[in-house]
């Protein structure tokens, strides 16, 4: 799998640089910019595809809360089945849309 890198930071695969591109397109078109909460940095799970560069997390609170299901659809659609997203810790304020590059 391609990836890249950006200084000493690990890597990022070219399937969340395009996913990452598809987010802010469908957060800018509401007016919200895109925040990245973690990438391949910070703790997660075991096995967690963060550290692989196959998942990143964004942030869903710049969003109003009645629009923040409709913008995980919206997501997921665009980005097509190889790609999972996720609106993790609802109404808590830990929330925010975790999307992974999971092919099956």
């Amino acid at each position: 799998m391609l990836s890249f890198k950006l200084g000493s930071q690990p890597h990022m695969s070219w399937a969340m640089a395009a996913a990452l591109l598809a987010v802010e397109r469908i957060l800018g078109t509401r007016g919200v910019p895109m925040v990245i909460t973690a990438g391949v940095d910070g703790t997660h799970m075991e096995h967690s595809k963060h550290y692989d560069g196959l998942a990143f997390d964004c942030r869903s609170h710049d969003l109003p809360v009645n629009e923040r299901s409709r913008v995980l659809v919206e997501m997921q659609r665009a980005l097509g089945t190889a790609y999972d997203v996720l609106l993790e810790g609802a109404g808590t304020d830990h929330e925010h849309y975790h999307v992974e590059y999971d092919p099956r």
